[in-house]
């Protein structure tokens, strides 16, 4: 079964509903630009569009070495020589 879209939404002000209507033409920005919320207001902006957030959830972890870390912690950890570390329910959030 195929899917046949009818209408299309397009979120915008007056001065570019009225430029689409009179000239057919549309601005399109990227996604980082509307992560200006002093620019584009709450109702446009988005302080998170583009980004991606990986969350994971750890039970119970020790560490000994380095390489004992999950590579998603990785990043954010050091476990110096001879230390060990523990994590108990707790959840690791990484903005990709």
């Amino acid at each position: 079964m195929a899917l046949s879209l009818k209408f299309v939404y397009k979120y915008m002000r007056k001065q570019h509903a009225l430029a689409l209507l009179q000239s057919e033409t549309v601005r399109i920005g990227t996604l980082y630009e509307y992560r200006d919320i002093e620019k584009y207001g709450h109702v446009i902006g988005d302080d998170m569009e583009g980004t991606k957030v990986v969350y994971s959830d750890v039970n119970n972890l020790e560490v000994a070495s380095q390489s004992d870390i999950p590579s998603f912690m990785r990043e954010g950890i050091r476990v110096p020589q001879g230390a060990k570390a523990r994590f108990k329910n707790v959840t690791f959030e990484k903005a990709e």
